[in-house]
């Protein structure tokens, strides 16, 4: 018997673009337009993932980038009702194992400072306050914490 509710995580692609463009207008005040995901899926530089049920529902996704031996995390978000269920774990995971493949020594990313959520996310994995972008984020502003990974140290 085939559950619905099951979990997997993929390879993004271009035609994932559609779905994750959907996702960002529900989860961010200032989403990126399909246009704009297609162009952060299409380098091959761009690790991404997303996570679909077994009926093939979007319930998140993650567009990252590796380059020269660093990696930053670029955008993460999971639909509303599947939150807290595992998903970003799941495709953080996926991202740091391609980032260890790809011969990555450390990997940034940026966060809400508000969003106390995400940043225990990212510190049960190791991520650690690095420095502060001022009034980085809009609608609400916010700063933005970067957060460092040593992923040689994992």
């Amino acid at each position: 018997m085939n559950n619905p509710k099951a979990k997997t995580v993929l390879t993004a692609t271009i035609d994932d673009a559609t779905d994750i463009a959907a996702l960002e207008a529900i989860c961010f005040s200032i989403p990126y337009d399909k246009n704009a995901v297609e162009e952060l899926l299409s380098p091959t530089y761009r690790p991404s993932f997303i996570c679909r049920d077994n009926s093939g529902k979007l319930l998140g996704y993650l567009i990252g980038q590796s380059l020269m031996g660093e990696g930053d995390l670029l955008r993460i978000a999971v639909t509303p009702d599947a939150r807290r269920s595992g998903i970003a774990r799941k495709l953080i995971e996926a991202f740091i194992k391609k980032l260890q493949e790809d011969g990555c020594h450390v990997c940034f990313l940026d966060v809400r400072e508000h969003n106390v959520a995400a940043q225990a996310l990212y510190h049960s994995f190791g991520f650690e306050f690095f420095d502060r972008r001022h009034h980085y984020y809009h609608k609400p502003t916010d700063d933005a914490l970067i957060m460092r990974l040593s992923i040689t140290s994992l």
